[in-house]
């Protein structure tokens, strides 16, 4: 059980959290579609880049 908890990464948790509030008080939700989809893939790609290290 402990193995799969160490694969979870809770620790990383909460800067994951952080990428993805920032986007809804920054404001980046709102606004032409381009800018949102760069704005998400962004936050997304900084999610998946730490998911993996």
């Amino acid at each position: 059980m402990r193995n799969y908890l160490l694969i979870l990464r809770p620790s990383h948790w909460i800067k994951n959290v952080f990428l993805f509030v920032g986007l809804i008080f920054g404001g980046k939700l709102a606004g032409p579609i381009d800018e949102v989809f760069v704005s998400v893939g962004r936050a997304v790609g900084g999610f998946c880049f730490w998911l993996f290290f």
